[in-house]
This record gives C-alpha cells, sequence and structure tokens, in this order.
C-alpha cells in the first residue's frame, strides 16, 4: 500500500460519521486509525428522559366493608362472611370486575346451569360452604389467574 492511499484512506474516515476506527494492514506494515467522539463530526442526540404512563386517579367508592362488620348467618350451609368477601373479592379481581363472568365461570366448575348459581350481590345470604370452598380453592390454587 503506497502512502498516498493511507493518507486518503484517513481522509476519508475522518470525514465519514459512520466509521470511528479502522486497522490497515500490509505485509509487515501495520497501522490503527481510531476517532475519538470529540473528533467525530456526527451530531449525538441526548437520550430522551423517561416519562412514566400517567394513569387517571383512581374513583373513590364507600363499598368497602371489612368481614368483621358483617353479620355471620345462622344457617351451617352458608358460608362465612369472611368467606363471602374474599370468595367476592377474589372473582372480581380475576374477572375485572365482570361478575357475570364470574357467575359462568362458577357454574362451569360447579357443572350446574348458570340459572342455579346466585349472583355475587346476593352472596350474603346465599354463598355456600360449597360454592365458596369452590371458588377460594381454584383461585388461589392459580394465584388468582
Amino acid at each position: 500500500m503506497e502512502y498516498k492511499d493511507i493518507v486518503e484512506l484517513i481522509e476519508k474516515i475522518d470525514k465519514s460519521e459512520h466509521i470511528t476506527g479502522v486497522k490497515i494492514k500490509d505485509g509487515d506494515f501495520s497501522i490503527r486509525i481510531s476517532k475519538t467522539l470529540s473528533d467525530t463530526k456526527k451530531s449525538y442526540e441526548p437520550k430522551k428522559s423517561y416519562e412514566p404512563k400517567k394513569f387517571d386517579e383512581p374513583i373513590q367508592t364507600n363499598d368497602f366493608v371489612t368481614a368483621t362488620t358483617m353479620v355471620t348467618s345462622l344457617d351451617p350451609n352458608l358460608a362465612s362472611p369472611s368467606q363471602v368477601k374474599y370468595a367476592r373479592d377474589m372473582i372480581a379481581t380475576k374477572f375485572e370486575g365482570n361478575m357475570d363472568a364470574g357467575v359462568d365461570w362458577l357454574a362451569h366448575l360447579m357443572g350446574i346451569p348458570m340459572a342455579e348459581v346466585p349472583h355475587p350481590l346476593t352472596w350474603d345470604t346465599t354463598l355456600t360452604n360449597e360454592m365458596a370452598g369452590i371458588i377460594l380453592d381454584n383461585l388461589l390454587g392459580k394465584r388468582g389467574n
């Protein structure tokens, strides 16, 4: 490689925006050329700062109650207030608030028509221990998924 070829190559590297370094080897002769960031003619855009996703303000509802404030039924076949609350919360979480989908899911698990499954709004007086057990066993075993 001749001297003028090397100089020409160096000039091309210097003008290039994409090439930052090169190694030239010809027989016993070798040279490595690299540009530092301040030598490059390419302008770099600063990284965009991260902006977290903005969510709507949560809607405050006054329907939250603790299980201890619920009245226990005298019927031994009915679920306890704690089971009712937990089952209702699990269904609401699993089906993202769509209680009808929860009723359909429970009917399929129990092998009965949907009309025979009480709606979650009535569970304070209609949810049986069997239904609560099916809900909690299936949803807790799968961690709500």
